[in-house]
Protein backbone atom coordinates (compact mmCIF):
# COMPACT_ATOMS: atom_id res chain seq x y z
CA UNK A 1 0.00 0.00 0.00
CA UNK A 2 1.46 3.68 -1.04
CA UNK A 3 1.68 6.38 1.84
CA UNK A 4 0.46 9.37 0.53
CA UNK A 5 2.39 12.56 2.07
CA UNK A 6 -0.01 15.24 3.25
CA UNK A 7 0.98 17.86 0.41
CA UNK A 8 -0.08 14.60 -1.76
CA UNK A 9 -3.89 14.42 0.00
CA UNK A 10 -4.16 18.19 0.02
CA UNK A 11 -3.75 18.22 -4.04
CA UNK A 12 -6.49 15.50 -4.41
CA UNK A 13 -8.50 16.85 -2.25
CA UNK A 14 -7.87 20.16 -4.14
CA UNK A 15 -9.19 18.60 -7.14
CA UNK A 16 -12.53 16.91 -6.37
CA UNK A 17 -14.55 18.95 -7.74
CA UNK A 18 -18.40 19.46 -6.11
CA UNK A 19 -21.43 19.39 -8.00
CA UNK A 20 -22.83 23.25 -7.52
CA UNK A 21 -26.82 22.24 -6.39
CA UNK A 22 -29.17 25.41 -7.66
CA UNK A 23 -31.40 26.48 -4.79
CA UNK A 24 -35.17 26.50 -5.03
CA UNK A 25 -36.54 29.11 -3.65
CA UNK A 26 -40.24 28.15 -2.27
CA UNK A 27 -43.24 29.53 -0.62
CA UNK A 28 -45.03 27.44 1.15
CA UNK A 29 -49.23 28.64 1.76
CA UNK A 30 -52.71 27.34 2.84
CA UNK A 31 -55.75 26.23 1.17
CA UNK A 32 -56.72 30.52 1.77
CA UNK A 33 -53.38 31.38 0.02
CA UNK A 34 -51.63 32.58 3.40
CA UNK A 35 -47.68 32.13 3.78
CA UNK A 36 -47.07 29.47 6.09
CA UNK A 37 -43.27 29.72 5.05
CA UNK A 38 -40.64 30.30 2.93
CA UNK A 39 -37.83 27.69 2.25
CA UNK A 40 -35.26 25.53 0.04
CA UNK A 41 -36.62 22.76 1.37
CA UNK A 42 -39.09 19.84 0.05
CA UNK A 43 -42.34 19.76 2.58
CA UNK A 44 -45.41 18.43 1.67
CA UNK A 45 -47.74 21.38 0.94
CA UNK A 46 -48.85 23.43 -1.71
CA UNK A 47 -45.91 25.88 -3.01
CA UNK A 48 -44.72 27.98 -5.12
CA UNK A 49 -41.17 28.87 -6.31
CA UNK A 50 -40.15 32.23 -5.90
CA UNK A 51 -36.69 34.55 -6.87
CA UNK A 52 -34.00 34.85 -4.51
CA UNK A 53 -35.06 38.23 -3.57
CA UNK A 54 -38.73 37.26 -2.62
CA UNK A 55 -37.05 34.47 -0.74
CA UNK A 56 -34.70 36.99 1.51
CA UNK A 57 -37.22 39.66 2.26
CA UNK A 58 -39.79 36.65 3.36
CA UNK A 59 -42.84 38.54 3.87
CA UNK A 60 -45.69 37.67 5.26
CA UNK A 61 -48.31 40.69 3.94
CA UNK A 62 -48.49 38.52 0.76
CA UNK A 63 -51.04 36.34 -0.41
CA UNK A 64 -51.02 33.24 -3.11
CA UNK A 65 -53.38 33.67 -6.19
CA UNK A 66 -53.24 31.57 -9.05
CA UNK A 67 -50.10 30.33 -8.66
CA UNK A 68 -48.52 34.21 -8.27
CA UNK A 69 -47.82 36.21 -5.12
CA UNK A 70 -49.94 39.42 -4.26
CA UNK A 71 -49.19 41.91 -2.67
CA UNK A 72 -51.94 43.27 0.57
CA UNK A 73 -50.64 46.82 0.98
CA UNK A 74 -53.98 48.25 1.81
CA UNK A 75 -53.91 45.84 4.96
CA UNK A 76 -52.20 45.37 8.31
CA UNK A 77 -51.00 42.30 8.93
CA UNK A 78 -49.93 40.79 12.63
CA UNK A 79 -48.38 37.80 12.59
CA UNK A 80 -47.31 35.34 15.57
CA UNK A 81 -45.78 32.70 16.34
CA UNK A 82 -48.18 29.96 18.53
CA UNK A 83 -47.88 26.42 19.55
CA UNK A 84 -49.93 24.15 17.52
CA UNK A 85 -51.12 20.96 19.18
CA UNK A 86 -50.84 18.80 15.44
CA UNK A 87 -49.92 21.04 12.84
CA UNK A 88 -46.91 23.29 11.25
CA UNK A 89 -43.54 23.57 11.82
CA UNK A 90 -41.48 21.30 13.61
CA UNK A 91 -39.05 22.82 16.16
CA UNK A 92 -37.11 21.45 19.40
CA UNK A 93 -38.43 21.64 22.35
CA UNK A 94 -35.60 23.89 23.76
CA UNK A 95 -34.92 26.17 20.60
CA UNK A 96 -37.40 27.45 18.53
CA UNK A 97 -34.83 28.41 16.11
CA UNK A 98 -33.81 24.33 15.55
CA UNK A 99 -35.87 22.31 13.12
CA UNK A 100 -36.28 18.80 14.50
CA UNK A 101 -38.06 15.32 14.39
CA UNK A 102 -37.06 14.18 17.63
CA UNK A 103 -38.37 15.91 20.89
CA UNK A 104 -40.41 18.47 19.02
CA UNK A 105 -43.07 21.32 19.18
CA UNK A 106 -45.73 22.45 16.68
CA UNK A 107 -45.35 25.94 16.12
CA UNK A 108 -47.82 27.71 13.56
CA UNK A 109 -48.14 31.85 12.31
CA UNK A 110 -51.46 33.00 13.40
CA UNK A 111 -51.66 36.05 11.06
CA UNK A 112 -54.77 39.05 11.61
CA UNK A 113 -55.42 41.88 9.35
CA UNK A 114 -56.72 44.68 10.44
Amino acid sequence: MNDLSFDEVNKIIKNIVQPVIPLEYRLYYDDFGKVITYTTEKLPGNYIVITKEQYVQARHDVLVKNNELIKTTNKIIVGKLVKNKSAGVKTSKYDINILTDVDYIYWKLDSHEN
